[in-house]
């Protein structure tokens, strides 16, 4: 080894409590027309959008997660196909609730608005 030559490792861990929250909510419709199914679901997640931001989500903190049309194929008692054909609309966004103190309001408020799926609260530090 070099007499000269210096090595230096380290490590180290920090921790605190978190400041932020991130939520998964979105709204799943239905309609036999897939048109309507994704104007249904359009105004469902307006609606929620609008009560989120009513509780003091800025606009930067909404971002679509996921958007999903399928077509969903019915069957008699027997398992064989009818034909009928009917269409779900998935629409999921990430809110980020920067007011923990509000949290359950925020949640209360897209339920309310119309959110049929919760996903997830994760946690995490804004700086």
């Amino acid at each position: 080894m070099c007499s000269k030559c210096a090595r230096v490792s380290g490590n180290g861990q920090a921790y605190t409590a978190p400041d932020k929250a991130m939520i998964s909510i979105g709204v799943q419709t239905r309609d036999k027309d897939a048109g309507k199914a994704v104007d249904n679901n359009t105004a469902a997640m307006n609606k929620i959008l609008a009560a989120l931001k009513a509780q003091g989500i800025a606009d930067k903190d909404l971002q679509t997660q996921n958007f999903s049309i399928n077509p969903q194929y019915e069957y008699d008692s027997s398992g064989n196909p009818t034909g009928a054909v009917s269409f779900i609309v998935d629409n999921t966004l990430v809110a980020t609730v920067r007011n923990l103190p509000k949290l359950g309001a925020t949640l209360s408020s897209a339920v309310s608005a119309g959110a049929n799926n919760i996903y997830g609260i994760s946690f995490g530090v804004q700086d």
